[in-house]
């Protein structure tokens, strides 16, 4: 949400896709997934994505910088989805989305008491109506679709469906932002989604890694 005040939903959401990456190394180190030549594949070409779209030159030091810390959304979410994917099985998806609402809550109430209320609470009836809206169409419907469905499939493929965010976050940067889409922006998205097109659905090994060793992999 900070680097969307500083640099271009499309330079946001390409940082942001890189998920799918974290998603097969968080694979290879809890799960003891096999990291294959596709998977390397597509952290090249995400990276290659990432750069297209954000040339060093072209972005200023103050961006990069927050461009670089807001690597660790991505790196949350995909920690999120190895989680949900792959423990929790003997919860319904109502329980595992309630554990992920408490980490919700706890991530974010350092913020809430440190941040003027009124940048909270709604003061008008519109900005109920806007938070009640956004919470329901952007959070938890979808939240609780993706909980009840991921965990049917691998991590790397619960992943792969992710594809669609990137030409929407362009989409919604050109129509509700004015921002240009350019060769460049395309170039990326293309370049990105044909990374997650190419990381592989690898299925967890039995044996190996840090969360199968603790005895929270899959059955």
């Amino acid at each position: 949400m900070t680097a969307i005040d500083h640099v271009s939903v499309a330079s946001a959401g390409v940082v942001y896709m890189s998920y799918p990456l974290f998603v097969v190394v968080l694979g290879w180190l809890l799960l003891g997934q096999r990291l294959t030549g596709r998977a390397l594949l597509g952290a090249a070409l995400v990276v290659a994505g990432a750069v297209t779209v954000n040339p060093p030159a072209a972005v200023p030091a103050g961006d990069l910088l927050v461009l670089a810390a807001s690597v660790a959304a991505p790196m949350g979410f995909a920690l999120m989805v190895v989680l949900i994917v792959t423990t929790g099985h003997g919860l319904n998806a109502r329980e595992r989305w309630s554990a992920v609402c408490v980490g919700h809550v706890a991530g974010l109430l350092p913020a809430a008491l440190l941040a003027d209320p009124g940048a909270i609470i709604p003061a008008t009836r519109a900005g109920w109506m806007w938070l009640a809206g956004l919470g329901a169409v952007t959070a938890t419907i979808p939240q609780l679709i993706y909980t009840r469905f991921a965990p049917r499939i691998s991590p790397a493929r619960a992943a792969t469906t992710g594809a669609i965010e990137l030409p929407t976050m362009l989409a919604v940067g050109w129509l509700a932002f004015g921002e240009h889409i350019g060769l460049a922006e395309v170039a990326g998205a293309i370049m990105v989604a044909t990374a997650i097109a190419v990381t592989p659905s690898v299925a967890p090994q039995r044996h190996g890694g840090l969360l199968a060793r603790a005895g929270g992999g899959p059955p």
